[in-house]
């Protein structure tokens, strides 16, 4: 067939269509409800309701799929928006206020209704957010802020009545401040006196030095004074030298060290020679000491300690400890001797426990280390705990081929660096000698 037409009788399609909202339905945890809007110029939903859909319509049915539309949701978006030919809109979760929904839409011919359609839309908030809540709230906290004035009134006034009284104790405390600062500057003096007279009883490094020229002295009291000492004398080519650590630190450890200085130096001028033997005696004479007063009395106080004999004639050491080892480098490998397990002056004479001595052959460049337990239990590195005798074994072979000056600046800063800003726990000391032959 043939179809035939005129173009200049064509005319557009001048009818401006009437825009009307056909339904709307929401969705909440229930379901989806369909709610009719017949008479209504507003509909209002609750804040549950998370989503809901709106649907229009432009009457004109000449080409309805061409129809267009545009909306506003005032409140949300104050534009236009435009949709094309889509005739429904949804929305979710949109916090609870009031918005009026406009639409305005078009024939195919795009003959705009401007005027359009719009509905008034009240998502209802929870009730703690209601007006009548707000109000409660605002109650609330009036009550609240009188009751902290008249408490903080009454407060102040109870405040005043103790600074009075405070104020009397001040100068009574200031008095008393003045009499302590006296006292304390008096012990400190005592105690820097009793420092020197302990420092006059030890060795000298001249000594040390002289004895056993590749040597060091790690000495670090926690306080002014130290429970640790160091005692070195030499006899019949024999070098005695040991590492001491009496109970406790500060002013009673000085004492203790008072003590086992001078029992130490009676035992050798005796003529015993077996540090074995030294040991039984020392601790015989500690015992005594404590016990004179304190016969029915378990005595607690002691000394842990490592002794050398280095015998230049025969070129060995003999060596006994009380818990502290004796740690002999040779060849980068490390000899531990250890210890007695029991403490000089706790060891109960009725028991029979007597320290046992130990003899290493010495070789050439043999380097043997003694020391008390304040190094290896500092608590210190990134999660605060102990450094522990194996790290402190793997520090010793580390730096043990080093000149002895710098060993002894290394160890020193290492501990420092582990301590960081945490408390020095206990006195530290290493004796540390190189051996020749």
């Amino acid at each position: 067939g043939l179809n035939s037409f005129f173009p200049d009788s064509m005319s557009d399609n001048d009818i401006i269509p009437p825009i009307v909202i056909t339904s709307f339905e929401k969705t909440n945890e229930e379901g989806t409800e369909i709610i009719s809007l017949q008479g209504k110029e507003g509909i209002e939903i609750s804040y549950k309701d998370f989503m809901f859909t709106i649907n229009f319509a432009a009457l004109e049915y000449t080409r309805p799929e061409k129809n267009q539309y545009k909306y506003m949701m005032e409140g949300l978006n104050d534009d236009w928006i435009y949709i094309g030919t889509e005739h429904s809109r949804t929305f979710s979760n949109i916090p609870p206020s009031e918005y009026v929904f406009r639409v305005v839409g078009s024939n195919n011919d795009l003959k705009w209704n401007e005027k359009g359609a719009s509905i008034k839309i009240i998502i209802a908030p929870p009730w703690w957010r209601t007006k009548w809540a707000y109000i409660a709230y605002i109650l609330f906290f009036g009550f609240i802020i009188y009751y902290f004035i008249e408490f903080r009134t009454r407060k102040l006034k109870r405040s005043n009545q103790i600074l009075q009284e405070k104020q009397l104790a001040a100068l009574e405390i200031a008095k008393q401040k003045e009499e302590l600062t006296i006292k304390n500057k008096n012990i400190t003096d005592s105690i820097n006196y009793a420092k020197r007279i302990q420092q006059a009883m030890m060795p000298s490094v001249y000594l040390f030095k002289k004895l056993f020229p590749e040597s060091f002295i790690l000495y670090k009291p926690k306080d002014i004074v130290s429970g640790d000492f160091y005692w070195i004398t030499e006899k019949n080519n024999k070098v005695f030298v040991s590492a001491v650590d009496c109970t406790g630190h500060g002013v009673p450890g000085a004492f203790m060290s008072i003590i086992g200085f001078d029992l130490l130096r009676n035992i050798t001028e005796k003529g015993i020679e077996d540090p074995a033997e030294i040991l039984n005696r020392l601790n015989d004479g500690v015992s005594e000491i404590f016990s004179r007063n304190n016969e029915e009395q378990t005595v607690k106080d002691g000394m842990d300690i490592a002794l050398c004999v280095i015998d230049r004639t025969d070129q060995t050491i003999q060596f006994a400890g009380a818990f502290n080892p004796l740690y002999l480098v040779r060849e980068n490998k490390i000899i531990e001797v250890k210890a007695n397990r029991f403490s000089v002056g706790m060891v109960d004479k009725e028991e029979d426990h007597v320290f046992e001595n130990h003899e290493v052959k010495i070789r050439d460049n043999d380097m043997f280390y003694i020391f008390t337990d304040g190094y290896p239990d500092q608590f210190g590195g990134p999660l605060g705990k102990k450094f522990k005798y194996r790290r402190f074994r793997h520090l010793l072979l580390t730096i043990n081929n080093l000149p002895v000056d710098q060993q002894k600046a290394f160890l020193e800063e290492n501990i420092e660096n582990w301590r960081g800003e945490l408390e020095q726990v206990d006195d530290i000391l290493v004796l540390g000698i190189r051996l020749r032959i």
